[in-house]
């Protein structure tokens, strides 16, 4: 499957992927301002959010009924969403954070570097998202107090992804 995101959400000027991009400050060529308050019908998202907000972009995905294009650590203990890449997702695992991301900017700020998670790039449905429990476990205080958006270190052949195709 060829995946062509149309707008890249959860981003900041400095870091979009995509000539559409949806921010979290305003004045940057952004198309809109806090993604989870815009309509994401009629576009295929680039989502690679920061972790808190994840139960909420799943639900989105399943109220607006589209495919989306996400950006997740399998990060087991934090939010039970390794059961995402499963039969019924396309995803192909990326790599180990600290060698394929760059920290954001809280991070280098605080001089702090990326742990060490796997990184895996899903597409999915609504349909495909029925079912799935996400719960919140609880988040260790370090990580409340860090920004977790994850910054691929280069823009180039991030526009266009073949998953492997999954046997019904």
């Amino acid at each position: 499957m060829n995946l062509n995101p149309t707008i890249d959400l959860f981003s900041q000027h400095f870091h979009n992927l995509l000539p559409r991009f949806m921010s979290t400050t305003r004045g940057h060529g952004e198309t809109a301002i806090d993604a989870l308050n815009q309509t994401w019908k009629m576009e295929l998202p680039w989502i690679h959010p920061p972790i808190p907000p994840l139960p909420s972009v799943l639900k989105k995905i399943m109220e607006e009924l589209i495919k989306a294009v996400i950006i997740i650590p399998l990060w087991p203990g934090q939010i039970q969403y390794t059961e995402l890449v499963n039969e019924k997702v396309q995803s192909l695992m990326l790599g180990w954070s600290n060698e394929i991301l760059e920290p954001g900017t809280s991070l280098i700020k605080k001089n702090l570097k990326l742990s060490p998670v796997l990184m895996t790039i899903c597409s999915m449905k609504p349909a495909e998202i029925e079912g799935i429990s996400l719960r919140y476990s609880v988040v260790r205080e370090q990580i409340d107090k860090v920004d977790l958006r994850l910054q691929p270190k280069t823009k180039s052949g991030l526009h266009s992804y073949k998953l492997p195709k999954i046997k019904d």
